[in-house]
């Protein structure tokens, strides 16, 4: 393309504002505590909810199902407040951090929220930090532990949701498996044989691909609410649970008079504000618009060419394509809604 056709360069409307960090260095936001009160709490609810996971694993060698060597905990904020994340974890005793994520209680506040795999024979780990912070303080006077032990307001053992990513849990599989990401936390080779292992004793369909990234491997399950269960209760791997995106090929390969039809139905739960203020500029092949899910939002008057001998018509298919794609987006979602407003 160099060479044929000069470059388009816009200019003329820059502006240059005035840069400041929302970030405020050393101010950490952790809620004053009672002490003693708040460390025998926390010293509590995590004997209570160790005690359940060694419960849950007693009756499951009992009958013969596999079990994981650790148990995956869930230490959330106060609302609002921060959690001293990476005090949570420490590589040397194999205690992982699995996930961190930001949920909404029903108040609208913030909630931080971390999912943490302790092995077993580690819990002393987080044990004795709670009881140092009770009974012991620093050269300067504070309780040991202190940012750490007060930026959390609960333990409790992690569920299917301590897995699956806040915005998302509506799409958590109910009896019916679906195909869904699981992300191991790990890159080792042994630990991905060990969990396809497992897998197939549980009787979960995978993918063979794997995608890896630098401590996560991920790989499609097929799944269901108590397959990923099972997974929990029997993997020391798992960091997250994903709904794999579904893709649309579906819609493509069906027939012309299917796709028509298609399109006519959706297109009567559309509607278009025809005094909407927003406007999208597409550089590309030109575009028939005269698609019926096109028509509605662009006029013969709003379409142009650089040259007048090129005509507006598109030349091989990409600009409706894109059209359609900032009309509409995805094609599943559209499909699946009861309304749509443009």
């Amino acid at each position: 393309m160099t060479g044929k056709y000069e470059h388009i360069f816009i200019s003329g409307i820059e502006a240059v504002y005035p840069f400041r960090s929302r970030r405020q260095r050393g101010n950490k936001n952790y809620p004053q505590r009672n002490r003693t009160r708040h460390g025998k709490w926390l010293y509590e609810q995590f004997q209570k909810a160790w005690t359940e996971a060694k419960k849950i694993n007693n009756e499951r060698e009992a009958i013969s199902l596999p079990t994981k060597n650790g148990v995956y905990l869930e230490f959330s904020s106060t609302p609002e407040y921060e959690l001293a994340i990476r005090s949570l974890e420490n590589v040397r005793s194999g205690i992982r951090l699995m996930n961190v994520r930001t949920t909404q209680n029903e108040n609208g506040e913030n909630v931080r929220i971390a999912t943490v795999y302790v092995p077993n024979g580690k819990q002393g780990f987080f044990l004795k930090k709670i009881q140092e912070y009770i009974e012991k303080n620093t050269k300067k006077g504070n309780p040991k532990h202190k940012d750490l032990v007060e930026s959390i307001e609960n333990i409790r053992l992690a569920v299917v949701e301590s897995f699956w990513p806040y915005h998302d849990v509506a799409s958590i599989p109910d009896n019916e498996p679906k195909w869904c990401e699981i992300w191991l936390n790990t890159d080792n080779d042994s630990d991905e044989a060990q969990f396809r292992t497992l897998a197939s004793r549980l009787k979960i369909e995978l993918r063979q691909e794997t995608l890896r990234f630098p401590e996560r491997r991920v790989i499609l399950a097929k799944v269901n609410r108590e397959n990923i269960e099972e997974l929990i209760k029997s993997s020391d791997n798992i960091a997250e649970f994903r709904r794999a995106d579904e893709i649309t090929s579906f819609f493509v390969d069906l027939d012309n008079a299917t796709q028509s039809e298609l399109a006519k139905e959706l297109l009567n739960r559309v509607s278009v504000e025809e005094d909407s203020e927003v406007s999208v500029c597409i550089l590309d092949t030109g575009v028939n618009n005269g698609h019926i899910l096109i028509a509605s939002l662009l006029r013969d008057e709003d379409c142009y060419s650089y040259r007048k001998e090129w005509g507006t018509h598109d030349h091989d298919g990409h600009g409706t394509k894109m059209s359609g794609i900032v009309g509409y987006g995805d094609l599943q979602v559209c499909q699946a809604s009861v309304k749509m407003s443009y």
